[in-house]
């Protein structure tokens, strides 16, 4: 089985659970993935848990609000280009 990586959200050490539908859990902040609907087994779950946005360069590109304000005027500007676009597709 391959590692898993800290949870994204809190950096707790995570946990692999297996049942009805395989998951993983953070004991820290209760996060939980991938998506039940993931078939094959544990190196599945793990894989798919491990998927970070940081291996998508689109991803990093965009910079993070650092308050309220900067995150209203992102939203702003989104749906401005939505409406200037013909909306989400």
């Amino acid at each position: 089985m391959q590692n898993l990586k800290p949870c994204p959200f809190c950096g707790s050490d995570p946990i692999y659970i297996e049942g009805h539908s395989d998951f993983v859990e953070c004991p820290g902040c209760h996060a939980t993935g991938p998506n039940p609907f993931i078939v094959g087994g544990m190196n599945r779950v793990v894989e798919a848990w491990n998927l970070r946005a940081e291996s998508n360069p689109l991803a990093t590109s965009i910079p993070m609000p650092q308050n309220r304000d900067q995150a209203e005027k992102m939203l702003l500007v989104g749906q401005r280009w939505l409406d200037d676009n013909g909306g989400a597709s």
